[in-house]
């Protein structure tokens, strides 16, 4: 492993110090690592809603220049015209 150094407050310290024992970490580096990939996994939860977002935005758009409202077409008939859609 790599092994990184940080600065932090006396105030920062005494807390990560705090959380370590009251979360059960071995030790600080535990902490921060869990700290990194709580962060990853949000930053990338991120990206998939933004991406989820605009793709149902695209295929609100597709459907409206199909002549049909979003808000009214069924469930079963989007998916049928998606799939028609993948299939070209």
């Amino acid at each position: 492993m790599k092994t990184l150094n940080i600065s932090v407050t006396k105030e920062q310290a005494k807390t990560v110090d705090r959380l370590v024992v009251d979360q059960g970490y071995a030790n600080r580096s535990e902490f921060f690592r869990m700290i990194l990939r709580s962060f990853t996994a949000n930053k990338r939860q991120q990206e998939f809603d933004a991406l989820l977002s605009e793709s149902r935005k695209s295929f609100q758009n597709f459907l409206r220049q199909k002549g049909y409202n979003p808000s009214q077409i069924s469930k079963q008939k989007a998916q049928e015209l998606l799939s028609q859609t993948l299939e070209l």
